[in-house]
């Protein structure tokens, strides 16, 4: 049996939290209605689990005219539209600096074009460093246009030189403090990436006639595998090989820029978020992307770069086997307006059992180690949490593994919480695929042809299958126990996190606010999507959620205990809804805090 000792007493220093971001659609859609309550369920993944979207041409929000004067207008009311919601759901942008206002530029070896680009960014950077303070733009990535040697971009490797210029150039006349860099390429070490780095190190900045132009960080897209309907299997060591290979060749050549963090803000299994791979509705892809994060940190350990994020491009919507967080039902043409929804698939519901790891790295030992299981450990001042991820990169493989879990050298005990995203688990997938695969409407669907085909009764076990799932109930742990280890058992592509936890003075905290988004449901329903601040806290067992019909009825339980996320959607069967709801927090020892103040949903006509 494979043991994975942990040493709480054996600090490795803080712990990257490489994960904290995703893609996005082209901004031009992000106002449509699963758009907005994709993000809305990304800010409510706990602990701040999930920071950073990454939109692609943004700029195109943006129009107006009068760009080559001194006084160019603007029109920024929907990228202000767009801002505000990202900043109002505590998220960030990896900000592309891509989109051409109103069509307006055509030629970046023009010089009035690309002063007028400067300004444009100077003036961007400025409206929302007033909208939102600086310290809010300081946490956001500004990078370049995405994948510039793909034929996103059209004006030439000079045009690009001399664009890099002007975004840097308008960012730092507003504060140098604001983070640039890119390029995002997505060939390997391609023409314009290596352009752009002796640039950087040696080249003549456009504006200053300086030597040498800043880049806060070196962004490129590595992935698994080429776009092929045939690929099966992706490859975690083509990732980790190319990033390598592009790191070794910025140091023999320009080892001035080789100490910059290094993103890989596509770092997707296979290129083609179009393509079908029912693997991405599995825990497969989860444990894909977990192992992907340990080869990172381990290669930091072993002397390579600092790597700021990993993130996959999964912000589009689509069918179970599309690259992205959830499986959307609805939303389209053959679907009344708003009527639609969304299922977290296991590469999103992963980021909230990483929510739950600790911000300082431990060091463990592994006797008789399968070389498919990763570990991360880590601890949260007295609370220890551990990642373990069972991956093969082989999507048909099967096998489970049997582990010891020990935590030796701890004074007091502690209470042991798991969690898993595994096979060994339903998840919306697989009760899909079990339900008899409910088919996707087709223009004309009738109301009663889905409420007769079950369609009602699938998507609430559906539902009910979404969120992390606990292995077993909470148990306290004497310092004997910890130290001869717990038994883990796991499946081949699966996640566990383990939390063992001290019992703290305080039963959780009130929950303070409580909002709701409402969108129109099947049928004659409606559905609730309720949103509530999550606790800074790693030993809670979850949020219990209740509702009830009016003041006078009795609360029903509607979850009990069974999300860590600060998000809960309730169907209600009524359209408009009407009702009260109310939240609270619940820890391992079974210590509630205080409810909520009531939500009244206030009589609405659809």
């Amino acid at each position: 049996m494979t043991s994975v000792i942990v040493h709480p007493d054996r600090d490795l220093g803080p712990l990257s939290l490489l994960w904290q971001s995703t893609g996005y659609t082209p901004a031009s859609l992000s106002a449509s209605l699963p758009m907005q309550q994709a993000m809305i369920l990304n800010s409510a993944v706990p602990l701040r689990g999930m920071r950073y979207i990454r939109p692609h041409y943004v700029l195109d929000l943006i129009s107006g005219s009068g760009f080559g004067t001194d006084d160019p207008r603007y029109d920024w009311r929907a990228l202000d539209r767009f801002f505000d919601n990202l900043v109002e759901n505590n998220l960030a942008p990896i900000l592309e600096l891509m989109g051409n206002p109103s069509s307006w530029w055509t030629d970046f070896e023009d010089p009035v074009q690309v002063h007028a680009w400067r300004r444009l960014i100077r003036d961007l950077a400025l409206r929302y460093r007033d909208r939102y303070g600086i310290d809010e733009l300081r946490t956001w990535y500004f990078e370049t246009w995405n994948e510039p040697d793909l034929g996103w971009w059209k004006w030439g490797e000079v045009g690009f030189l001399n664009y890099y210029d002007a975004c840097s150039e308008g960012l730092a006349e507003v504060d140098p403090g604001l983070r640039f860099g890119g390029p995002g390429t997505a060939e390997p070490r391609s023409a314009i990436f290596r352009a752009l780095m002796a640039h950087c190190d040696t080249g003549r900045n456009y504006f200053t006639g300086e030597t040498g132009v800043r880049i806060d960080y070196i962004s490129v897209h590595e992935k698994g595998g080429a776009s092929s309907h045939d690929m099966v299997n992706a490859s975690i060591p083509r990732i980790m090989d190319e990033t390598k290979a592009d790191w070794a060749w910025l140091v023999e050549h320009h080892p001035r820029l080789a100490d910059r963090p290094f993103i890989n803000d596509e770092c997707d299994p296979l290129v083609g978020w179009k393509d079908h791979q029912t693997w991405r509705a599995w825990p497969y892809h989860a444990s894909f992307a977990v192992n992907l994060i340990a080869e990172h940190l381990a290669w930091q350990d072993q002397g390579g770069p600092q790597v700021a994020l990993l993130s996959n491009d999964n912000g589009f919507l689509g069918e179970f086997g599309k690259r992205t967080q959830f499986s959307i039902f609805g939303g389209s043409e053959d679907w009344p307006a708003g009527h639609f929804e969304l299922f977290k698939k296991p590469i999103f519901t992963v980021m909230t059992a990483l929510a739950m790891l600790g911000d300082r790295r431990l060091e463990t030992s592994i006797e008789a180690a399968d070389p498919r299981l990763r570990v991360i450990a880590t601890r949260h001042g007295d609370l220890v949490a551990v990642a373990l991820c069972f991956h093969d990169d082989r999507v048909r493989a099967n096998d489970r593994l049997r582990l010891r879990l020990c935590l030796p050298g701890c004074s007091t005990g502690l209470c042991l919480a798991q969690w898993a995203v595994s096979e060994d688990f339903p998840n919306p997938f697989t009760v899909w695929e079990q339900e008899g695969h409910v088919p996707r409407p087709e223009r004309g669907w009738s109301l009663d042809a889905w409420t007769q085909g079950r369609g009602d009764e699938v998507f609430a076990l559906m539902r009910a299958a979404e969120d992390l799932p606990m292995v077993g109930q909470p148990q306290e742990l004497g310092p004997e126990q910890l130290a001869a280890g717990i038994e883990v058992d796991m499946d081949l592509h699966s996640v566990h996190v383990l939390v063992f936890a001290p019992r703290l003075e305080d039963a959780p905290e009130a929950i303070e606010a409580l909002s709701y988004t409402r969108w129109a449901g099947r049928g004659g329903g409606e559905q609730i999507l309720l949103r509530w601040p999550t606790l800074d806290r790693r030993d809670l067992h979850g949020y219990e959620v209740q509702y009830r019909a009016d003041e006078s009825a009795d609360w029903q339980t509607i979850a009990d205990a069974t999300t860590l996320d600060g998000a809960w959607r309730h169907v209600h069967p009524a359209r408009p809804a009407t009702g009260r709801y109310r939240v609270r927090a619940r820890d391992l020892w079974q210590r509630c805090g205080p409810w909520s103040p009531e939500l009244v949903l206030p009589a609405l006509v659809v």
